[in-house]
């Protein structure tokens, strides 16, 4: 989605695709949002939650190899956030092999109401 207003509410998606030869387990996501935007919702099962406003944590039992997992968060766009161009974080811990890398989610714009 390339722009959004303040005041209104969006989805914040999270794809997650296991590239490797074997399952994937014990994932851990952060998934650190602009301040410019608020959580509201980490989603209807227990696998994510919102530690404050912009920090949600989610856990990941297993992806098979080739597969996608998708969690869905619901936020927020702040009234301050006009003109601002948006881009969150995420960082994913694979914990059974100890490893962590991060990357920049996609970017939209907060245009004028």
């Amino acid at each position: 989605r390339p722009a959004a207003t303040p005041g209104e509410t969006l989805s914040y998606r999270v794809t997650v695709l296991n590239v490797g030869s074997t399952a994937a387990k014990e994932i851990d996501l952060r998934i650190s949002l602009p301040k410019h935007l608020k959580l509201t919702n980490a989603g209807s099962d227990s696998s994510c939650w919102i530690e404050n406003e912009q920090l949600a944590a989610c856990r990941i039992s297993s992806i098979a190899s080739g597969q996608l997992s998708e969690r869905s968060l619901t936020v927020l766009v702040r009234d301050n956030a006009k003109g601002q161009n948006l881009r969150g974080t995420v960082e994913v811990m694979q914990t059974v092999l100890q490893t962590k890398e991060s990357f920049q989610g996609a970017g939209f714009s907060i245009k004028q109401p």
